[in-house]
């Protein structure tokens, strides 16, 4: 037994050396690696920043029309100072169909009014002068005729506004 544990340990002992021999021999044979090289030599140095982040104006205006539309020119550069009530840009018109055919109506319908008013005074103006109806009834009836004709008046603004963007006809905000 005693010659069998020694040949035992002895193949052992081989089997381990020649482990540690392949580990050594695989741990030193990696690939040589091949580093570029360059010549040094004389140059400016150009560096550049990036900053990643939000700017934020120190104050911020909105600007908002009254009337929609297409801006045709801008009269102000970025930069510029503005005060309140200057022109900055001129904008076209472009008329909403459904504002349109709604301020028409408006228009029509105010007209019948004016119509209507402008008979019942005439027609009331006749009574008074021969003294069958009150001066108050007289009276209401003139404030009725002039409530519609201011009517009618708002009424063809509205419109004009709405087709040419101010009442003069001029398309400038």
């Amino acid at each position: 037994m005693n010659k069998t544990v020694k040949i035992i340990v002895g193949i052992v002992l081989i089997i381990l050396l020649l482990f540690v021999l392949k580990y050594f021999k695989d741990s030193n044979s990696k690939d040589i690696v091949d580093y570029k090289v360059e010549e040094p030599f004389y140059t400016s140095i150009d560096t550049k920043a990036v900053a990643t982040g939000k700017l934020n104006p120190e104050e911020e205006i909105e600007l908002k029309p009254q009337i929609s539309g297409i801006v045709d020119k801008i009269l102000v550069e970025e930069g510029d100072i503005v005060k309140k009530g200057d022109l900055i840009a001129k904008i076209r018109v472009v008329p909403n169909e459904q504002a349109l055919v709604s301020a028409s109506s408006r228009i029509k319908s105010a007209r019948f009014s004016y119509d209507n008013s402008k008979i019942l005074f005439d027609r009331n103006k006749a009574l008074f002068e021969k003294g069958v109806i009150s001066k108050q009834d007289f009276e209401n009836s003139e404030l009725s005729l002039n409530q519609s004709k201011e009517s009618l008046d708002q009424a063809q603004n509205d419109y004009q506004i709405i087709k040419r963007g101010s009442i003069s006809g001029g398309n400038v905000l």
